[in-house]
């Protein structure tokens, strides 16, 4: 049954929705803090970003909540500038969706024009806004002077446009491809390729099981499974893959094991 206009504030599934996004939002903000990409002010890779657009686009402009109170709890604090910034983030997140929803885009990714309008309004326009907004918010609060601004909203640009980049794509796709119905034989077999991912992703990235001690590239050793994710799943199933394989590997970075450690 379909709910009345404003009946979804009366939904218990609207909350848990918007708790969920909430959490999972400052859990990738407190990510992005561990990454040697964060220099104690702004982070180069903000995968907000790209989990605001991405969940506003598929879940509609009344979850902005959770985007707000999100971003302040990766903040950390409350106060006036706190807050500007958090309005930031969240505009940003509801002008991109907004801006995509308004042109041909579809969200599977299928047609080169897709990634056209995905880049025009979701990479580059969108993060301007917070771009703007957040360096200009932080300076009220005392934390740089004033000529610090210019270079700390290109920082900020950046960040914001990378995470956008690199997860908003895949969530968008996956989402698609959840509404077309597979036979069995490829559930059981997407199951099975995300048990194997999971697997390499542990002993590559992780200090677990004999490879810890290896001395060989191990890095390519994820590389047959996201080609058989691409050939067996296409679009969908390539990003999905590369963003589980992805995860294992900033784990390994923020911990210090596996792989990357080697680096120091």
């Amino acid at each position: 049954m379909r709910l009345a206009s404003d009946s979804w504030l009366r939904s218990p599934r609207y909350y848990l929705q918007s708790a969920v996004l909430a959490a999972g939002y400052a859990a990738a903000g407190w990510v992005c803090m561990q990454l040697p990409l964060f220099n104690g002010e702004i982070s180069l890779l903000w995968i907000p970003s790209g989990i605001g657009l991405a969940a506003i686009y598929i879940m509609g402009m009344r979850f902005w909540p959770a985007l707000l109170v999100g971003s302040i709890v990766t903040a950390g604090a409350v106060s006036p500038g706190i807050l500007a910034l958090a309005a930031g983030n969240t505009l940003s997140s509801l002008a991109g969706a907004w801006w995509l929803r308004r042109t041909p885009f579809r969200q599977d990714f299928a047609r080169l024009e897709d990634v056209k309008w995905f880049l025009a309004f979701g990479v580059v326009l969108s993060p301007t806004i917070a771009a703007f907004v957040g360096p200009f918010a932080l300076w009220t609060e005392g934390l740089w002077s004033f000529d610090r601004l210019p270079g700390a909203m290109l920082r900020w640009w950046m960040g914001d446009a990378l995470g956008a980049l690199a997860f908003a794509p895949p969530l968008l796709a996956l989402a698609a491809a959840t509404r077309r119905r597979l036979p069995l034989v490829q559930k059981l077999e997407g199951l099975l390729l995300c048990l194997a991912l999971i697997t390499i992703g542990l002993l590559v990235f992780d200090d677990i099981g004999p490879l810890r001690y290896s001395k060989y590239p191990l890095a390519f050793l994820p590389f047959p499974l996201l080609i058989w994710a691409t050939l067996r799943f296409g679009l969908a199933g390539a990003m999905g893959a590369v963003l589980l394989v992805a995860g294992f590997a900033t784990d390994g970075v923020i911990r210090d094991v596996g792989l990357f450690s080697q680096y120091g």
